[in-house]
């Protein structure tokens, strides 16, 4: 499979997403106002965002797992790869946790 096809080349810089905190983007604006204290209400403690699970579609699901179309979908119709979720009526993807849970279990197992 070639990396500079149009729909892999977009998904490469993302595939795995770092959450975003209020710790580790010290020069954010949110910081500012609650350090200097200048508004009130923003001098709360700024609740820590959850990590986001990202939807990854079948070009990058392959790319990661390293498997081809059909095997990847045969292994889905036989239950040993998480199904996909339905987006839309025609739009399939999977959870990035799902995917690399996969992953991990079938290093463990061997």
């Amino acid at each position: 499979m070639a990396l500079n096809h149009p729909r892999i080349s977009r998904a490469l810089p993302s595939l795995v997403a770092t959450p975003l905190t209020a710790e580790s983007e010290p020069n954010s604006s949110l910081m500012a106002l609650r350090n200097n204290g200048e508004y009130g209400r923003m001098s709360a403690p700024v609740a820590e965002a959850a990590p986001i699970d990202r939807i990854a579609r079948l070009p990058e699901v392959l790319l990661i797992t390293g498997l081809g179309r059909t095997t990847l979908l045969k292994m889905v119709g036989e239950g040993r790869f998480p199904a996909p979720l339905r987006l839309s009526a025609r739009v399939r993807g999977w959870r990035l946790s799902a995917i690399l849970e996969f992953l991990a279990n079938a290093e463990q197992t061997q």
